[in-house]
């Protein structure tokens, strides 16, 4: 081998070894982006499962409002139905009042 062969071959290895600082940059720079996805990940996976809880939470509250709301409902009805009761009551004895004070008049 001469001197030529031998500086040909430097210049390769010289050539090779920046070939291998530049795929090691890019290999660290994926791990890097690679490890910050993951984190990632494991980010929105926390935030996905504690939006799974606030939707639950929300849910059963809604359904224990709906239930709430149902029987403030009943209870209204009811109330209703004791009031027109009253009024029929008050209405009969508005009539026997008038009815006898009709009598007491005519007598």
């Amino acid at each position: 081998m001469n001197a030529q062969d031998l500086r040909a071959s430097q210049n390769d290895v010289k050539h090779v070894r920046t070939l291998l600082g530049t795929r090691e940059d890019d290999l660290e720079s994926l791990q890097t982006a690679l490890n910050s996805l993951r984190r990632q990940g494991e980010n929105a996976n926390t935030d996905k499962f504690a939006l799974d809880l606030e939707v639950d939470r929300a849910k059963r509250d809604f359904a224990r409002a709906q239930g709430e709301v149902e029987e403030l409902r009943q209870e209204v009805e009811e109330k209703i139905r004791a009031v027109r009761k009253l009024e029929l009551e008050v209405a009969t004895l508005v009539s026997w009042d008038l009815s006898l004070s009709y009598d007491l008049f005519r007598c």
